[in-house]
């Protein structure tokens, strides 16, 4: 037979915080109060274990908005909602300063009655081959601050893609997975502390959500 303790439910336990002690009797049998001090402690432990506290919440929140109707052109924000200063890798810089791609992003689309569909950002002006410099594309943002960005390119095969995809209404959400410097940029910049995750946004309604 298994010691009265591992029978000991931790169910009955969990009354320990509000009540200080533990009931007397467990399955009508009267439990040694040697036996009752260590269930607790063993229950006590295996709560705190179930329970631990989740992550800190990711310090910076990614938002979608549509900027023109016309065409679907879609405007990313990131803010950085913790009380102290972040700072993440959005994408790319190429051409010394002159072209800026952020990379990767992926919007997911959702209508009701069908599956989900996804679709990659493309930049029609980025280049092929990269054959100079590349940069990383750094955003520094203190406490508080936001950074947005205006998407020119589209979503899809074509650059038409966006116009035939909200023909008709749905519901879509911006991913972005932040970067990490690697071996882009100078030595100096790699001492700065980097947020390197996944964002994703809140759904919107596209065109509802499109200025008219």
């Amino acid at each position: 037979m298994l010691p009265e303790l591992l029978l000991f439910p931790c169910a009955a336990a969990s009354a320990v915080g509000a009540q200080s002690r533990l009931p007397e009797t467990v399955s009508n049998q009267v439990m040694p109060t040697n036996l009752r001090t260590l269930a607790t402690i063993v229950c006590l432990a295996a709560a705190a274990s179930g329970t631990r506290a989740q992550p800190a919440a990711d310090p910076l929140r990614l938002t979608l908005a549509c900027e023109r109707a016309t065409d679907g052109k879609l405007r990313f924000t990131l803010h950085n909602v913790s009380t102290t200063p972040s700072a993440a890798v959005i994408g790319f810089i190429l051409a010394n300063d002159k072209l800026y791609f952020p990379a990767p992003l992926r919007l997911t689309v959702r209508r009701n009655g069908v599956p989900n569909t996804e679709f990659e950002y493309t930049d029609p002006s980025q280049p092929a081959v990269i054959a100079g410099r590349v940069d990383p594309w750094l955003v520094a943002l203190p406490a508080g601050a936001s950074y947005s960005v205006f998407l020119p390119g589209y979503f899809g095969p074509s650059p038409t893609s966006i116009r035939e995809l909200f023909s008709s209404p749905a519901d879509v959400q911006l991913h972005l997975t932040t970067q990490k410097i690697g071996t882009l940029g100078s030595p100096d910049l790699r001492l700065i502390h980097i947020w390197v995750g996944a964002l994703t946004s809140d759904w919107i309604r596209l065109p509802d959500a499109c200025p008219r």
